[in-house]
């Protein structure tokens, strides 16, 4: 597995405890402040070397990894296939919020490593006891990363309401086909290569083209469809127009000149 910093090698002593290191940023705001991947890292093997443990390089999981549900994290399920197949007794992390800001999740996360596997959960910048009081502290700091998760969800949520009360267009997602974003001004610009398609598409079903024939004069043309450049497919297929695509674009209330937000409503996993 692929790791965002090259680890040391020289922490290899002698010991019956072998670590599994996690470390994890998920903005780019952490990756520029003290809880950078590579100021993780190190403290984590510093917490090794003083601890007498040992870490083979393939145990130590660093990279970029959303703050989402626990079982999507691919670095964090790493690091926790190694407690599940027993290649580590002990698994380090940072600091509580990098394991998660979800109470609920760190207490999971810790039944899986402690209860279900007897490894040991250890966190470099807080020390709780085996006990229930340690338990209850470690639960305590979990709940103050979730509500400091909320605060941050909220800021953020204010912040787009404001930039979008000033008739600013919001900066996320992909641009629409056809236009491109100017994210200082918060404004659509029209795309005339692409312009030109969307007329063409418009038009053709205004003289009763049916979609599909639509679709076939697109890819016949070898025009390349909003997809090509960010779909990829593993055999090399270039991604084609198709039906949907076309209804979408029809359905699109910003061709008429109208943007809505908060247009989607999400209903959890």
């Amino acid at each position: 597995m692929a790791l965002t910093s090259q680890p040391r090698t020289d922490f290899m002593a002698a010991s019956t405890r072998r670590a599994v290191v996690y470390c994890r940023v998920s903005t780019d705001d952490q990756q520029d402040n003290g809880t950078s991947l590579d100021s993780q890292l190190d403290a984590c093997i510093k917490h090794v070397c003083d601890h007498g443990y040992t870490v083979d390089p393939k145990h130590i999981f660093s990279g970029w990894e959303s703050a989402a549900g626990w079982r999507d994290r691919k670095l964090l399920q790493g690091a926790l296939d190694a407690i599940r197949q027993e290649d580590a007794d002990v698994f380090i992390c940072y600091a509580v919020d990098r394991l998660s800001r979800r109470q609920a999740h760190t207490a999971i996360m810790s039944e899986i490593i402690q209860i279900e596997h007897h490894a040991r959960l250890e966190f470099v910048t807080e020390e709780f006891e085996d006990s229930i009081v340690g338990e209850f502290i470690r639960n305590a700091k979990a709940f103050a990363a979730e509500i400091e998760l909320e605060k941050i969800r909220e800021r953020t949520v204010r912040g787009k309401q404001t930039r979008l009360k000033s008739g600013k267009l919001h900066n996320h997602g992909s641009d629409l086909y056809g236009y491109r974003r100017n994210k200082t001004q918060g404004v659509r610009k029209v795309h005339e290569p692409e312009a030109e398609v969307v007329r063409d598409v418009f038009r053709w079903v205004l003289e009763g083209v049916p979609v599909r024939s639509v679709v076939r004069r697109l890819n016949t043309s070898g025009i390349p469809s909003p997809s090509v450049g960010k779909l990829t497919f593993a055999d090399g297929r270039t991604p084609r127009w198709g039906s949907g695509v076309i209804y979408r674009m029809l359905a699109e209330p910003a061709y008429k000149g109208v943007t809505n937000a908060w247009r989607w409503r999400s209903r959890g996993a």
